[in-house]
């Protein structure tokens, strides 16, 4: 069995949700350019703007229930 400590929690949490963030990111921009037709001229820049943006959500989410210890269930 692991031991779950904050800090390994914290850091499988957050590698998880930024891999999530890219991969919703690269789903936002497929529906929206590729399905819908938007026009995306600077899709380049648009994609990690996007995808950045989608991670200072999570990030500032995250914190936000950290004092309450809504993080994790494994912290005992």
């Amino acid at each position: 069995m692991i031991r779950a400590t904050r800090v390994r929690t914290l850091a499988v949490s957050s590698t998880l949700m930024a891999g999530l963030s890219l991969l919703m990111g690269t789903l936002v921009m497929v529906g929206a350019v590729g399905v819908m037709g938007m026009d995306a001229a600077h899709l380049p820049l648009l994609w990690p703007y996007s995808v950045c943006a989608m991670d200072a959500i999570r990030e500032t989410d995250r914190f936000h229930l950290l004092p309450f210890g809504l993080t994790s269930r494994y912290d005992h």
